[in-house]
């Protein structure tokens, strides 16, 4: 694994909330520990530490696979 001693930027493609159209996003990471998110048209740069973002997407599973079981649940329930 390489180690970060300066900011890495990369541009990335995502569905835009709501239109769905495809929108780029600047993604940079930091040494330190955190990552920067803006529009590419935008200097607004959003930071977050990445053990926040780790920790939104552990809670982020946690609840898809929550719901998972409770159709499967609901699933068997209407079959009987």
């Amino acid at each position: 694994m390489t180690h970060l001693y300066k900011p890495v930027k990369r541009a990335t493609r995502i569905a835009a909330p709501g239109s769905g159209r495809p929108m780029e996003i600047i993604v940079t990471l930091y040494p330190g520990g955190t990552m920067g998110l803006r529009h590419k048209r935008s200097r607004n740069e959003y930071e977050l530490p990445l053990s926040t973002i780790y920790l939104y997407a552990v809670d982020a599973e946690a609840r898809r696979l929550k719901a998972e079981r409770k159709g499967a649940k609901r699933q068997v329930r209407a079959c009987r």
